[in-house]
């Protein structure tokens, strides 16, 4: 058999083991038989081990009788590793016996630990990728519309427009601004990170937000 097997008499001391048992603890089967099981558990199972079984035999609740659960064991050489243990009841000769049944489950939870990893990595990836895409966005948005404000400037169209000149300045300063509070925006991440961030959550009017945001943009649009 793959699972190990361990049966035990109602003290809790071990009356067989078989082979599988015997390999995945890394005792022989004469260090086992007649010690308390509680020697193949890692604290604090060790310890409330028998208090387990002296309940179940005073008030018949079962916390782990006929229910598979994941615990921890320990083997020979100290080492603690999960496992699988599904324990039964059985009587022979009149005398209550317990079987439980044991599978090393440390390769599996060492794979389930290497995909969330892979996973985490994957997300992460993702994450910095879209930051990338809205932060190249964002700055060549301002960019371009003070870009185009200079350039118009530059050309000389306007000279004879001061009143247009000023409107083209005033958006390449507002997109400046904007330039300006995207960056600090950035640098708070370091400060969402290290969970230093103070939020201040306000109000603000549509209408002007809107007409701002169609303002900032109308020279790229219209270039």
């Amino acid at each position: 058999m793959v699972d190990g097997v361990i049966t035990i008499n109602n003290q809790g001391l071990i009356d067989t083991v078989n082979p599988a048992a015997e390999r995945i603890f890394g005792y022989q089967s004469q260090e086992l038989i007649g010690r308390n099981v509680s020697m193949l558990m890692p604290s604090p199972y060790r310890e409330e081990h028998d208090g387990y079984i002296h309940s179940y035999l005073t008030t018949g609740t079962k916390k782990v009788i006929d229910i598979g659960r994941e615990v921890r064991g320990q083997r020979k050489n100290g080492d603690v590793f999960p496992m699988e243990l599904a324990v039964s009841e059985m009587l022979i000769k009149g005398e209550r016996m317990f079987t439980g049944i044991v599978r090393d489950i440390s390769e599996r939870k060492d794979t389930e630990e290497k995909l969330r990893e892979a996973m985490r990595r994957v997300h992460e990836q993702r994450i910095k990728d879209e930051f990338i895409s809205t932060v190249s966005h964002e700055l060549r948005t301002p960019l371009t519309s003070i870009k185009a404000s200079l350039d118009i400037l530059k050309s000389g169209a306007l000279t004879n427009d001061p009143e247009k000149s000023e409107a083209l300045i005033d958006i390449a300063q507002k997109n400046s601004e904007r330039l300006l509070l995207l960056i600090n925006d950035i640098l708070d991440i370091s400060k969402i990170e290290s969970e230093k961030m103070q939020y201040r959550i306000t109000r603000i009017p549509l209408r002007s937000f809107l007409e701002t945001a169609i303002s900032d943009n109308r020279v790229y649009g219209d270039k």
